[in-house]
């Protein structure tokens, strides 16, 4: 059981002469389907929906808060380091 599809540049344009409104109303609710999904989402939603604050405490580990300042530290002194060294450059006779 075959299937053969022919299709041919004229009966494109048939179908296309035929149903080119049907077409261009099917993209044009999309389009707008689409452009009130991203309206809603990010305008409508975020101007109308009001955020209580959290009432909550920040719990900070003191232990990881050392290591991440000790961290950030060593970074300046390397940087500090190469700054202040003097490199061999083959390009300077």
């Amino acid at each position: 059981m075959k299937i053969k599809i022919n299709l041919s540049l004229e009966k494109i344009s048939i179908f296309l002469k035929k149903y080119h409104f049907f077409i261009l109303g099917i993209v044009l609710f999309l389009l707008l389907s689409f452009n009130f999904f991203i309206y809603y989402k990010y305008v409508y939603v975020v101007m109308n929906i009001n955020v209580d604050p959290v009432d909550d405490r920040i719990v900070v580990d003191e232990d990881i808060l050392e290591k991440v300042i000790e961290n950030i530290n060593e970074r300046k002194e390397n940087l500090i380091r190469v700054k202040t060294e003097n490199y061999y450059t083959p390009f300077n006779n």
